[in-house]
């Protein structure tokens, strides 16, 4: 697996060293040079042509290698696990971290590869559109040229997104009620933050709900009202980060029941859970409201859209980068990852030791059930937020405040949508009792817990003790 790898970066470093290619941006550099010479943009389109074509061996190479690292790696997890309920070496579970985190990053090689693989010429649509319309003649017809291209280049996601957010409501819907009737029984006040994540990730995603409705109908509030601009972007950046905070709560609230598990229901009651949720959704959408100055309706050639204000775009930009970038995202999922690691290694110690003395509980079922079903998900979201991660650390590193082409912001949002609305399949997958729960609402209570058919009174339920 490791020559697998070393044969990965090799092809890339070969590819990267046999062709040097000019990069081209389509931000302020351009507008300055379209001020001084006229700017001939079929150049830019024979050079995406001329890149394409001088990059389709790699292409079509690392798309084979993506692959086998995918197939390879998962086949290898599988087999790890399997191996460590009978062997006791601590080397094992490394293995299968290792095995998890090359697949992390072979999804960004894979991003990356992707979105080399095409590239479209990027307008921007805030402040460096004013700024150049203030010092220059402007051509309006390159403003409508970019909705339509907007439009066009953006149809795959229009289409990825209407049948994602579908599901994400459809989901997060039965995961609420779900665990609402959980929380009629058992205790726990983890369930009360996974009832307010649902919630969040719901939310989340009203900007993508608002852009399919602009894509088919060309209105929206988001982009055709000033309040709807200002107000949808800040409720959509509260709401992501306060799922990212949830995870963190909740990754914090595992930690704790399985490191100190006679401690957890005094430090972890219900009453300090929903403060502490109220306070962090009350500290962020503080935070996030330099939103509601920075963005504004603005009218291009008959047409409105939701764009910055010229003035307040460095300012924007910098506390959007701190906020909701750093304090919001990377900080959290950091903190969530070192958890999760110190977390499994428990699990992995403590199945050892309930091998030795045999004596495993059914308190000790459920609570592990309810670790591994916020691991998995942990897990999953860590993997669909490798693109956004990958973005964080280049605005850091570079200062690009935003993607250099559509074809990485559809395959962003697509991730980012996948991971607010398929958590349910991992509750599901991994958690007996919300799977039990969920089946019997399905089936109209006549699903009991141990797989059996029958009546809706004889349902028995057993949950997590308090003490």
């Amino acid at each position: 697996m490791a020559r697998l790898r070393i044969a990965l970066l090799m092809a890339l470093v070969g590819a990267a060293a046999s062709h040097n290619f000019t990069t081209l941006r389509m931000d302020s550099g351009v507008e300055a040079s379209t001020a001084e010479s006229e700017f001939d943009i079929n150049a830019i389109y024979s050079f995406a042509e001329t890149r394409r074509e001088a990059m389709y061996d790699f292409q079509v190479a690392a798309t084979g290698l993506c692959a086998l690292n995918y197939l390879l790696n998962g086949l290898s997890v599988a087999v790890f696990v399997k191996i460590s309920k009978h062997q006791k070496q601590a080397v094992v579970l490394v293995m299968i971290v290792c095995s998890m985190a090359r697949l992390r990053i072979a999804l960004l090689m894979a991003l990356v590869v992707a979105a080399a693989s095409h590239n479209f010429t990027t307008l921007r649509m805030d402040s460096g559109v004013e700024a150049s319309t203030a010092e220059s003649e402007f051509d309006i017809n390159a403003i409508y040229s970019f909705a339509e291209t907007r439009r066009e280049a953006m149809y795959d996601f229009q289409v990825a997104a209407t049948g994602l957010c579908a599901l994400n409501y459809l989901l997060n819907g039965l995961s609420v009620a779900v665990f609402v009737k959980i929380s009629k029984h058992q205790k726990q006040a983890v369930i009360l933050v996974m009832i307010g994540l649902c919630f969040a990730d719901a939310v989340a995603t009203v900007t993508y709900i608002d852009y399919i409705i602009w894509a088919y109908t060309d209105y929206s509030p988001m982009q055709n009202t000033d309040w709807g601009c200002r107000f949808f972007n800040w409720l959509s950046a509260v709401s992501k980060d306060c799922s990212n905070l949830f995870c963190l709560l909740i990754a914090l609230e595992r930690f704790v029941a399985v490191y100190f598990p006679l401690k957890v229901s005094l430090w972890f009651t219900r009453t300090r859970t929903v403060v502490t949720m109220a306070g962090m959704i009350v500290v962020f959408a503080s935070l996030e409201c330099f939103r509601f100055v920075s963005f504004h309706r603005v009218l291009y050639d008959g047409s409105y859209l939701c764009g910055r204000v010229y003035k307040h775009t460095l300012m924007s930009r910098n506390l959007g980068l701190v906020f909701t970038l750093v304090v919001g995202f990377l900080i959290p999922w950091g903190a969530i990852s070192i958890l999760n690691v110190c977390i499994i290694a428990r699990l992995n110690r403590l199945r050892i030791d309930r091998k030795k003395i045999s004596n495993k509980t059914n308190d000790d079922n459920n609570n592990h059930s309810l670790t591994l079903m916020f691991v998995s998900m942990a897990v999953f979201n860590l993997v669909c937020n490798g693109f956004n991660i990958y973005n964080v650390i280049y605005q850091l590193a570079f200062g690009s405040p935003y993607a250099s082409d559509y074809p990485k912001i559809i395959i962003s949002y697509c991730l980012v949508l996948t991971g607010h609305s398929f958590n349910m399949v991992f509750y599901a997958l991994t958690g007996s009792k919300f799977r039990n729960i969920l089946f019997g609402m399905l089936c109209c209570g006549r699903k009991t817990e141990d797989g059996s058919r029958g009546d809706s009174k004889n349902t028995k339920m057993s949950f997590v003790s308090s003490k």
